[in-house]
């Protein structure tokens, strides 16, 4: 939530006046008050003092050595009218209590103001309820003490106060001047019983009677007699100059329209009658139709806000301007905030300022904070926080609450200033210890976000809780958030809920938002999307743009209304335009996926690039995808982790994911495994399950990590619980190779069928191997051509080259290599290293093409530049034998060194016999010999026989027939030809085992079966049978 700089406006607090001897100056109004709403009575007493009215209040007025009983019965008997502070402090002061008891014993009126809304007690009820009430308790309180002001002078001036006599006004003179002479020495004294009735009137002295019993000596008795003579004689001689008292002997027009506009104020308020807009109306207009300024005013009023009549803010403007034109301070800021906000005329700012300005040159505290924040806003004017400062100061120098709320905004945000969160708090002190709700709501929001204090949703909490008692919607607002996110209180939506209801219950735009948000979500009240739609619509109205964002929501997923994109884009661009970057993110999205206009990659970064530049996490993400995916202009991976990088530091899962990616491929950054598993690593602690299944990856492979299977499968777990079908796969996977769990066909069935189930092709192709080889299902080749067909469909290369495999080797279907070839083309055109391999060994070998080595070398280059082991074994096997290549033994070193990297025991065995054939090295058989157990202990048939040649050879090893046998047994038991020869060549001859002819014609027939050479010839020999080779 933001602070809002609002327009209410509350009192100022007095500044003190000159001290003044009791009795030097006559006053009207005794303000009788409690000592806990002192801000409140200086306020008061400021306004009144500036409107001409003289007023006695406690303890300003109390001379030093007078009783403080004895000064405030003094007061009250002089006063002619009292004005009582009224709350739940002087319901609970005995004092109020005997103050307002004498005042209705000596006939003062009493007004009782009242700042807080509460009823009177029992004792207070017995005096005051029927007296005519002004109530304060709604903001702002400057426009309730200026009615005070008008109310107190007309009352003044009316027939409802007597008027003050010649006589009266000399007693009240001389019995201020009598108590200031004759005061005791003592602090306090007990008050004067209650004076006898007044005896009837005497004629008034003449002049030259007054002066001549003047000339006589006072003495202690005749002293009180001697000063009603002299202050009768200058009363008279006043008269008779012809100056005017105050008393009058005939009501005058004044003190009519003074009664008619009280008579207005009692039905506006509900005070003694029924409350009644209407009849307020009708008084009122007698009042305004006398040229009353405050009756003009008041009815304007009326018609502003449409109380007692049909709202009519052109007639409201006709009345405020009938009081404006009178010098009505109060009409003409209203004037103001007509123009301002073009009410009943035409936006005019420059109208607004002139008359904002008028009113503020009369001291209008509220109008010098409207002018404040024109130039706050740069609204009429060029924006100027400096003359911001200077108006807001002038009302907050008068007390104004409000401007002190302003100028604390300023601190908070350094405008103007410099940032200052501690001044801040001090002016929004200020304003919050006259109880302003604006104060006491920004108060909570620094506590709220640890602004110039410790962070304390506690503190927050009881803030904003003072500002919505006052019913201030953005700290009802406020409050319902810390009751969503659980902070000063425990986590309670159904609060929440209620705390939105009331602000929005009240317009206030923010709380609508926030409640249409809570339908939409079905937290804390059920799901409701035709309420989002309503309480979204009145937000958005006000020009809320969070609200409009949210609509669009509504309408582009199509939730309580049709799905329709032209319409969420309207609603996403309102909230755009203004500049909010989630909706200028949404216009991206609808542009990127050309919803509800036509797609345009342009468009979509360019919108992304303004949210972005807002600091908005989810722009940043797209834009980073956009440019690493070359979309809407050139491919730039390290402009993409650049903003990747910005969304990831604010948290935001999936540009964390994506930089991993980044990290993990080598684009745009230097390839580091440790990078990337931290990225995913943070973007999977935020249960982000994509991340979640990287890091099971990373542990499974080792990658930035020691191999750990028993971590891949927890991390896998974690994002297959949540559906992810990449992880569902990858630890079907771990169940079907007994990697970090014992192996489960059935589990790892399981998971491939959820994964498939979301379309993903590897599980579908896995389902089939799990067909193929019998794995927890009966073995079926058949079904295993189904799986692989649908994951071929959706363009798996694997499957395409499993469905290859099938036909090259005549299961479940007919044997066709032909088929066989064109699905390995098909993967292998989608770069499948395994399928490039195959299409390799098809023209080497010369199956359904014609024999090419070139084109064998060219498809085992493709897949061995992948790492594909058997394409870098046979194509070191081309540069051995010079075949489709140059003969190259370096170049076949090279290669059989990367295969034998990664444990392939052919290609062990084929170094071996590089070693052994001095081809490319030194001739070495020793050497030979390591290579060819590394390959043997793989139980390589080839390696095993070579192996059996070296011990009959005696090559590097003592000559030994029986080693030679043990190991050409080992080759032979496996089907290798050479090893089934050379085995049967050692039996015939008796060489290391038994002569053993029988077992020899065996052992060649098997070799000649394969084609092997001499094999045939072999078994014709010893047998005098021709056998025909099988190639």
């Amino acid at each position: 939530m933001s602070m809002k700089c609002v327009a209410n406006r509350l009192c100022c607090i007095a500044t003190p006046g000159p001290l003044v001897m009791l009795g030097s100056v006559a006053h009207d109004v005794f303000i009788s008050y409690s000592n806990k709403d002192k801000a409140a009575a200086d306020a008061a007493c400021n306004v009144l003092e500036r409107n001409g009215i003289r007023v006695w209040m406690a303890p300003r007025d109390i001379l030093p050595g007078v009783g403080w009983a004895e000064s405030l019965i003094s007061a009250i008997n002089n006063a002619r009218v009292m004005v009582l502070v009224y709350s739940s402090n002087a319901n609970k002061s005995p004092q109020i209590e005997r103050e307002v008891e004498r005042a209705i014993n000596k006939g003062l009126p009493v007004v009782p103001f009242r700042v807080e809304d509460v009823a009177p007690s029992a004792t207070l009820e017995y005096f005051i309820s029927e007296t005519h009430w002004l109530d304060a308790f709604t903001p702002p309180l400057e426009h309730h003490l200026e009615r005070l002001a008008d109310a107190v002078k007309r009352l003044l001036a009316s027939k409802f106060v007597q008027p003050e006599t010649v006589e009266a006004a000399a007693e009240r003179a001389a019995s201020a001047a009598e108590a200031a002479l004759s005061a005791p020495a003592q602090p306090r004294v007990e008050p004067a019983p209650p004076p006898p009735p007044p005896a009837p009137s005497a004629p008034i002295a003449t002049p030259a009677e007054a002066i001549a019993a003047a000339a006589k000596p006072p003495s202690r008795g005749n002293l009180r007699v001697a000063i009603l003579a002299i202050v009768g004689v200058l009363a008279v001689a006043v008269a008779g100059l012809g100056f005017a008292f105050r008393g009058k002997l005939f009501p005058s027009a004044q003190d009519t329209y003074a009664a008619d506009n009280l008579m207005g104020d009692q039905y506006r308020n509900g005070q003694g009658v029924t409350k009644d807009y209407a009849q307020a109306m009708t008084w009122y207009r007698k009042s305004a139709d006398q040229g009353d300024p405050a009756g003009e005013n008041d009815v304007a009023d009326l018609y502003a806000n449409g109380l007692g009549v049909e709202a009519d803010p052109v007639e409201a403007m006709i009345w405020y301007r009938k009081a404006a034109d009178q010098g009505s301070a109060a009409a003409q800021n209203s004037l103001g905030n007509l123009y301002s906000n073009g009410r009943g005329v035409t936006v005019d700012l420059s109208q607004a300022l002139a008359w904002y300005r008028k009113a503020a040159d009369q001291g209008n505290a509220a109008a010098q904070a409207s002018l404040g924040n024109l130039y706050a806003l740069g609204r009429g004017v060029t924006q100027d926080y400096g003359q911001a400062l200077l108006w807001f100061h002038k009302a907050a120098d008068q007390g104004d609450a409000a401007g002190e709320v302003d100028v604390g905004y300023l601190y908070a945000n350094g405008h103007g200033v410099s940032q200052d969160y501690a001044q801040a708090m001090s002016w929004y002190r200020k304003a919050a210890d006259q109880n302003n709700p604006t104060a006491q709501n920004n108060i909570g929001y620094l506590y709220a976000n640890g602004m110039g204090v410790p962070q304390d949703y506690a503190q927050a909490m009881s803030w904003y809780r003072k500002a919505a008692d006052q019913n201030l919607p953005i700290a009802q607002d406020n409050i319902g958030g810390l009751y969503e996110r659980g902070q000063g209180a425990a986590q309670d939506y159904a609060q929440a809920v209620d705390w939105y209801r009331k602000s929005a219950a009240q317009g206030f735009a923010g709380g609508e938002a926030d409640l249409g948000r809570m339908y939409a979500a079905g937290t804390g009240v059920a799901q409701d999307y035709a309420q989002a739609l309503m309480w979204f619509r009145k937000a958005a109205d006000q020009g809320n743009v969070i609200a409009a964002s949210n609509l669009g929501d509504l309408y582009s997923n199509g939730h309580g209304v049709t799905q329709d994109y032209a319409q969420a884009m309207t609603w996403y661009r309102k909230a755009a335009d203004q500049g909010y970057a989630v909706a200028q993110n949404s216009v991206g999205n609808l542009y990127a996926n050309g919803g509800g206009v036509t797609k345009d990659d342009n468009q979509a970064i360019a919108w992304y690039r303004k949210a972005a530049a807002l600091g908005n996490a989810d722009a940043e993400t797209n834009l980073a995808f956009f440019l690493a995916n070359g979309r809407g202009g050139a491919q730039d991976y390290l402009q993409a982790a650049d903003w990747y990088l910005k969304a990831a530091n604010q948290g935001d899962a999936v540009a964390q994911n994506n930089l991993g990616d980044l990290y993990a491929n080598g684009q745009g950054v230097a390839n580091d495994d440790v990078q990337a598993l931290a990225w995913y690593r943070k973007a999977a602690e935020k249960n982000y399950a994509p991340s979640q299944a990287s890091v099971g990856y990373f542990y499974e492979r080792g990658r930035g990590v020691a191999q750990d299977y028993a971590q891949a499968v927890t991390w896998y777990r974690k994002a297959a619980d949540q559906g992810n079908a990449i992880a569902q796969n990858n630890l079907g996977l771990l169940y079907m190779n007994a990697q970090g769990v014992t192996r489960d066909y059935g589990q790892a069935l399981a998971l491939f069928r959820k994964s498939a189930d979301q379309n993903d092709s590897a599980a579908m192709d896995n389902i089939g191997y799990l067909y193929a080889i019998g794995g927890g299902v009966p073995q079926s080749y058949t079904q295993a051509m189904s799986w692989y067909r649908k994951a071929a469909d959706l363009g798996n290369a694997v499957a395409q080259t499993d469905i290859g495999d099938l036909y090259a080797n005549g299961q479940g279907v007919q044997q066709d290599y032909a088929q066989a070839l064109s699905w390995y083309r098909k993967g292998a055109d989608q770069g499948n290293a395994v399928a490039q391999s195959n299409v390799g060994y098809y023209y080497e070998k010369a199956r359904s093409v014609p024999q090419d080595y070139n084109q064998a070398a060219l498809w085992y280059r493709k897949a061995a530049d992948q790492g594909n082991v058997t394409a870098q074994d046979n194509l070191g096997v081309l540069y051995m034998n010079g075949t489709g290549v140059p003969q190259d033994y370096a170049q076949a070193m090279d290669w059989f060194t990367k295969a034998s990297a990664q444990g392939s025991a052919p290609a062990q065995d084929n170094i071996g016999y590089l070693y052994a054939m001095g081809e490319g090295v030194a001739q070495d058989y020793a050497q030979a010999m390591d290579w060819y157990r590394k390959s043997a202990d793989q139980n390589n048939a080839q390696a095993q026989t070579d192996i059996g040649d070296l011990y009959r050879d005696g090559k590097g090893v003592t000559q030994d027939y029986a080693q030679a046998a043990s190991w050409y047994r080992k080759a032979s038991d496996q089907g290798n030809s050479e090893g089934q020869f050379s085995l049967a060549a050692l039996l015939e001859h008796g060489q290391g085992v038994a002569t053993d002819v029988t077992q020899a014609v065996a052992l060649y027939r098997k070799a000649a079966d394969q084609g092997y050479a001499g094999a045939a010839d072999a078994v014709k020999r010893l047998t005098g049978q021709a056998v025909t080779s099988k190639k």
